[in-house]
């Protein structure tokens, strides 16, 4: 016969119910996580809609498998654009790690996470999808878990940080902006379209300027040709001044959804490098980067130093170490930033602080454009 456990006493090792729980909450949530993880290391997303977007939205499920953010309100949080969070819950959702379903009647949408579904169900005994089988829903599973992974191997180690990619990949993450084809929903798995169902180009000023400037999506270029053809010619002059961009059409896409065009026809610098010619000779026609730097170098070095004396050092460490002032005109200072992330966090956090940097160092009323600038 067994004797009770209270004749030997308590054990003290046991687990209570509050920490089963909380053992039980950080092996679901950890759960979920691995699965974006390995979507993110085979490239399938952005690091940033896994990094940023996805970890969010499991921690707002919580102990429930969904939730309902507004993009307003992720955008805020998380310090970006809407246009944005579109992108990265359009990455979301074509990797199947999400799904979305519009609230009637309100500004939210119910987002549903699958592995947490899954989890929950303990269905997770499916094995994983090929890369060329099509997108059919949440019953996918990591391939390793993480207790079996080595730790170098681990792109973003659940609730443990960032950590390095492995030695043969790169070790720096490619520009966000790097998706210009929208994929649409697969409703079955056995549904195939082997078929060409593109829409016809229409023939116009913008669509021939568009091609030039290497967009071949017919969808994305019909979607943008009622656009006025002078926007559309500023934010491709835009798009050629920025420098060691991984993928110029994208950028151009999305600024063209964010209705940039006005802003830079209005710019001071939009007279710059004329008029841009709709033929197929375009994209060789980029302006080239001078040899000689624009700037004196002591006259940069001193608009850094003013700035890092009055910020933090993490602030600088983070936004401002790569940091570059690129070109100086009579009114106009043109900085480099090292992405679309870090130019739109800066023009709505930093900017009247480098206007003052600029206005200091050289005595005069200063304008300042950012530009992404990453360095090769």
């Amino acid at each position: 016969m067994i004797a009770p456990a209270t004749a030997a006493g308590p054990d003290r090792y046991a687990l209570s119910d509050s920490d089963r729980g909380v053992a039980e909450y950080s092996a679901r949530r950890t759960y979920a996580y691995t699965l974006g993880e390995e979507l993110a290391l085979q490239r399938k997303i952005s690091a940033d809609a896994y990094l940023f977007l996805y970890k969010e939205l499991v921690r707002l499920c919580k102990d429930r498998a969904f939730c309902w953010p507004g993009l307003d309100w992720l955008g805020e949080r998380l310090g970006t654009s809407v246009g944005t969070i579109k992108r990265w819950l359009d990455e979301l959702t074509s990797a199947g790690l999400i799904r979305r379903k519009p609230r009637p009647g309100g500004l939210t949408t119910l987002t549903t996470i699958p592995a947490l579904d899954a989890y929950d169900a303990r269905m997770v005994t499916v094995e994983p999808k090929r890369p060329d089988e099509p997108e059919c829903g949440p019953t996918m599973t990591p391939t390793t878990s993480p207790a079996s992974t080595p730790k170098l191997q681990l792109f973003f180690a659940p609730e443990q940080g960032i950590r390095c990619d492995p030695p043969d990949s790169p070790s720096v993450i490619p520009h966000t902006v790097k998706r210009q084809k929208i994929k649409s929903s697969v409703v079955g798995c056995s549904e195939q379209k082997n078929q060409d169902t593109s829409p016809p180009l229409i023939a116009d000023p913008v669509t021939e300027a568009l091609q030039a400037a290497g967009l071949t999506d017919p969808v994305i270029i019909n979607e943008l040709h009622q656009e006025p053809l002078n926007e559309i010619q500023a934010i491709i002059r835009y798009v050629e001044r920025q420098r060691h961009i991984c993928n110029p059409p994208g950028l151009i896409v999305a600024l063209a959804r964010n209705k940039a065009g006005g802003a830079l026809c209005q710019s001071p610098r939009s007279h710059l490098n004329g008029p841009i010619q709709a033929s197929p000779t375009a994209p060789t026609m980029i302006l080239a980067v001078p040899d000689t730097p624009l700037v004196n170098p002591q006259i940069a070095e001193q608009i850094q130093a003013y700035l890092q004396n009055r910020l933090a050092p993490d602030v600088w460490a983070i936004w401002f170490a790569d940091l570059h002032v690129l070109d100086i005109t009579e009114t106009f200072m043109v900085v480099g930033v090292p992405n679309c992330l870090a130019r739109d966090y800066m023009e709505g956090q930093y900017l009247p602080l480098l206007i003052d940097a600029g206005t200091a160092v050289l005595g005069r009323r200063m304008m300042v454009e950012l530009v992404i600038d990453t360095p090769s």
